[in-house]
């Protein structure tokens, strides 16, 4: 079945719902509805069709969903890519799905003599306004792609995760399911996945405006007060302190890692029966789930790792065995591999078995996900640690960049800091700080060396997960 199936139902049983509020101006179902299927005539009338790869180059916006939903349409597949740099990453994905071009705004298709590469230059398109309408979609089979998206790829070149129309209705549906969306619903969001199941049940979505345009936010406020909030935790942090956040009846957190610090903010201004930690990955969301309330009581009893919660009932996990590529689990309390399976666990990468190589386990008929994720199960509560790149183990006991983090967060330091193991050495990465000595002196494991930063460098989507791979550039240049 088509995902866009969903939202076609939601737009004929909800046309007057708004859609998308963004930057104060809002879009109701059926016009979403007219403007789709406007751009899948445009599309078709330039000689796209079904089973082509199309990139797509947009902000997150209601012009973003316009043209993925197109696409869809059209039974074509929309490719994405988290990030326009570098050039050569852009090329890589391109040829690596086969696109038949790219689709972006009129801004950046006048920069395309800067951002992409000039073998690039001849595919990228603006689509324009059709005034003719398509009758409907293309119906699609639930094992045809879908979506592929690129991976961050920080080690190498990006996986291209391949989601079929079946696996996206799964995933949808299960993230509807656990966020108990429905059509009543304004819900602020900063993962643009969420908002497809917005519009998959007829929900009103805000895309959040630009933080310092108090305009927009305060005509949020006073005609479209969100109850529901869905964030990685630097929106979240930057999102309630702009809406009503009494109006709330429902938060979710994810995307990176929930420190201690972070969630003693979230319990000074939310009841902590609304709050939800959400734990997952490209590959698999969501993998488990955790209540405010619990995080709060295992984070005092626990000294390794944080919490992250219970599996999502579709979901089996394991602790696998450090580097292994069968299937060895772990006893329980041991720190392994996080492998997840499941009927929202992505099977396959297009056209790249060594990726499916490198990523997956097959047991039993079971396709294991490997998260590349370390963590442990106690008392059927999943821990994170790390990932599994970045930690290490110093005689017989495990260390990672989190336990300093925590370290940091637990004793109520403001100041940013991580540490991470180069070559055997414990290298200390920390904002300057009146309280360092103090920090170095009651830490309780050596650190060789100490480099001071302004502030850690975070991933450019979430802005919340550190980037432990530009730190050991800069450190090692």
């Amino acid at each position: 079945m088509n995902i866009v199936r969903h939202f076609m139902q939601a737009a004929n049983s909800y046309p007057n719902n708004v859609a998308i509020v963004q930057n104060g101006k809002s879009i109701h179902y059926s016009e979403l509805k007219t403007r789709i299927l406007q751009t899948t005539n445009s599309l078709s009338e330039k000689g796209y069709k079904k089973g082509d790869n199309i990139m797509v180059m947009i902000p997150f916006s209601v012009e973003l969903y316009v043209h993925i939903l197109a696409i869809f349409s059209l039974g074509a597949n929309v490719v994405l890519i988290d990030q326009l740099k570098p050039k050569s990453r852009v090329y890589y994905a391109f040829k690596k799905s086969e696109c038949k071009a790219i689709i972006t705004t009129k801004t950046i298709a006048l920069l395309k003599f800067f951002l992409f590469s000039k073998k690039l230059w001849n595919t990228i398109i603006t689509i324009p306004i059709s005034t003719k309408t398509n009758d409907g979609y293309i119906d699609r089979k639930d094992t045809d792609s879908a979506l592929i998206t690129f991976t961050s790829g920080t080690t190498g070149n990006p996986k291209a995760a391949d989601r079929t129309h079946g696996f996206l209705n799964t995933q949808l549906q299960t993230l509807i399911d656990e966020m108990r969306i429905s059509p009543r619903d304004i819900h602020i969001t900063s993962l643009p996945v969420v908002l497809m199941c917005n519009l998959a049940v007829g929900a009103t979505s805000i895309i959040p405006p630009k933080y310092k345009n108090t305009n927009a936010w305060k005509l949020l406020a006073n005609q479209f007060p969100p109850n529901i909030l869905s964030a990685s935790p630097h929106h979240f942090s930057e999102i309630s302190r702009r809406i009503q956040n009494d109006k709330l009846d429902r938060v979710f957190v994810g995307g990176a890692t929930i420190l201690p610090s972070f969630v003693k903010q979230v319990a000074k201004n939310i009841s902590h029966n609304k709050v939800t930690f959400v734990y997952g990955s490209t590959e698999a969301e969501p993998m488990t789930t955790l209540s405010l309330e619990t995080y709060s009581k295992l984070i005092s009893t626990n000294s390794v790792g944080l919490p992250v919660g219970r599996n999502h009932p579709n979901i089996q996990l394991k602790i696998n065995t450090k580097d292994s590529t069968t299937l060895k689990e772990q006893p329980e309390g041991q720190i392994g591999e996080i492998i997840v399976a499941g009927p929202h666990v992505l099977h396959t990468y297009f056209k790249d078995e060594e990726a499916f190589a490198r990523n997956k386990i097959i047991a039993n008929d079971i396709i294991w996900h490997r998260t590349g994720d370390a963590g442990y199960i106690k008392d059927e509560q999943l821990y994170y640690f790390s990932r599994m790149r970045y930690a290490w183990i110093l005689h017989d006991e495990w260390l990672a960049p989190l336990t300093l983090e925590k370290y940091l967060s637990i004793n109520g330091y403001l100041e940013e800091g991580t540490w991470l193991n180069v070559k055997g050495k414990n290298i200390l990465f920390i904002q300057k700080t009146k309280n360092l000595k103090k920090v170095i002196e009651s830490f309780p494991y050596t650190i060789d060396e100490t480099v001071f930063i302004k502030q850690l460098p975070r991933d450019k989507r979430h802005l919340s997960r550190v980037d432990y791979e530009q730190l050991l550039c800069k450190y090692e240049s």
